[in-house]
């Protein structure tokens, strides 16, 4: 993952969404946060078929200063990852980022949240990201 600037990170109460993540058969997918603070925080993952309806439910829980991802093994066509940071102190923040590994390639997509994230509920600020990070930026292999 390429640097990211300190207002990308969701703290406590934050949502963000990955839309349209690759899914099925063909690929690998993984949901993760990188923590950038001394506090434990826990995240919870939902996973949403395209009509909304929740077909999974994990949590990820991120030691201070480290980086904890889980696989999901829905299938996942064009359906929705949303995560949240249900539990840390105000100093709290995550990275959250999903990698979808292309199984016949091993060629990897790396994603953010989508759109514009309100990293801190109610502060009324918002960060546009890139939905995919380029190959260049992630450091993979061309």
């Amino acid at each position: 993952m390429p640097a990211l600037p300190l207002q990308a990170a969701l703290g406590p109460g934050a949502v963000g969404t990955f839309s349209h993540a690759p899914g099925g058969p063909g690929w690998s997918l993984f949901v993760g946060c990188a923590a950038l603070s001394a506090a434990q925080t826990t995240v919870a993952v939902r996973v949403l078929d395209p009509n909304r309806h929740e077909i999974a439910r994990r949590s990820i829980l991120v030691a201070p200063f480290s980086q904890a991802q889980i696989a999901l093994d829905e299938a996942m066509d064009d359906g929705e990852i949303v995560v949240e940071v249900v539990e840390s102190d105000a100093e709290g923040l995550v990275f959250p980022y999903v990698l979808a590994v292309d199984k016949e390639t091993g060629a990897p997509e790396h994603r953010l949240p989508d759109g514009a994230l309100d990293p801190h509920p109610g502060s009324g600020r918002t960060l546009k990201l890139p939905r995919v990070l380029p190959l260049d930026l992630t450091g993979a292999m061309k």
